[in-house]
């Protein structure tokens, strides 16, 4: 379990990294779609640690499945619950047509056609707000499993 918490930190490194250098100075829809992997990245390996902390030992290896299955473990932790539906929500931003606005300026977006669903706008704010609720749940799930924060 440690060595996931200790992954999934690593991982939140590099999107700190990616939302505070990167983002800032480039300002480009790669950067976006870097931090979105970094901090689905991060998510996955707090699964782990969680899928750990159940004692399950058949942990599914496509990470929609394993998503899932956490939400039907914890179905009534509100923050486990969000967490799975921004990661779910991550993972098809990677298969999804994607178009860019506002290169190199702070009016830099990417509207993402998400199939069945309503196209999701991601820029500076909105990562922010998806990092720092990231950065939230790393802390609740090392403190859940460690007991620490």
């Amino acid at each position: 379990m440690e060595e996931s918490i200790k992954e999934a930190i690593d991982e939140f490194k590099r999107a700190d990294h990616l939302m505070y250098v990167s983002l800032k100075y480039t300002r480009t829809g790669d950067v976006i779609l870097s931090l979105v992997e970094r901090l689905a990245a991060s998510i996955d390996k707090c699964m782990d640690a969680l899928y750990k902390f159940k004692g399950i030992k058949d942990v599914p290896t496509a990470p929609v499945s394993k998503a899932n299955t956490i939400k039907s473990e914890f179905p009534d932790d509100e923050k486990i619950q969000e967490m799975m539906n921004i990661f779910l929500t991550f993972r098809k931003v990677r298969r999804s047509e994607k178009e860019v606005a506002g290169e190199f300026r702070r009016t830099l977006n990417l509207t993402v056609m998400l199939p069945d669903e309503e196209p999701l706008v991601l820029d500076i704010d909105s990562m922010q707000e998806y990092y720092n609720k990231t950065k939230i749940f790393l802390s609740y799930i090392k403190e859940m499993i460690l007991g620490e924060d």
